[in-house]
């Protein structure tokens, strides 16, 4: 077993992890300053809070920190809010919101106009984004949770508190599910409430 801790001179958080089947960890954070360290990896802050993904080794050494975006205010709901290791597929799923332009490791996601965007996609072990979708609308959208089935398919589940858009489909503003195949292609979705 073994603790870390990641530091700069102002506040830094670890917020979810998930780890794979050969015992590596992946954490997500936020950290407020201009740089952040994680034993021998410094990553850049920017704007008022900057995102992270990071891997740890079995025993805790770290391997990765990469950014994943940033909030420019104490208010801004963006980020990843879910992580989850696909054992069948062997990569990361995650869901979240962006604003802005907001980067996920080498792929930069532009929202589209209005608040929040919710974003859902899928990750190799290295942090390279292998796909992604947003949800866009008129007001707010936030990816809470995803998950995968015995046939590789993903369930995301999200929330929308205006009218909005999941590819040709167009919902009320409630709780929503998609559901994709393991490439990241729309079998259904469905307003639950």
């Amino acid at each position: 077993q073994w603790a870390k801790s990641i530091h700069g001179p102002n506040s830094d958080f670890a917020l979810i992890a998930c780890v794979d089947n050969q015992g590596n960890s992946y954490v997500i954070g936020a950290f407020q300053s201009n740089t952040c360290i994680f034993d021998t990896d410094t990553l850049n802050g920017s704007g008022y809070s900057t995102h992270y993904l990071a891997k740890y080794s079995p025993s805790g050494n770290i391997i990765w920190a990469k950014k994943t975006g940033n909030s420019f205010s104490l208010n801004c709901n963006s980020g990843i809010f879910k992580l989850v290791y696909d054992s069948l597929s062997n990569s990361l799923l995650f869901a979240g919101a962006v604003g802005s332009n907001f980067q996920l490791n080498s792929t930069t996601v532009t929202s589209s106009p209005g608040d929040m965007d919710a974003i859902f996609g899928k990750a190799n072990l290295n942090g390279d984004v292998l796909w992604y979708h947003t949800i866009t609308g008129n007001g707010s959208q936030s990816g809470n949770t995803i998950d995968f089935d015995g046939a590789g398919n993903v369930y995301a589940i999200g929330t929308s508190n205006s009218a909005f858009n999941v590819g040709n489909d167009s919902l009320q503003a409630g709780v929503f599910l998609i559901k994709y195949d393991s490439n990241g292609n729309q079998i259904l979705v469905k307003k639950i409430t």
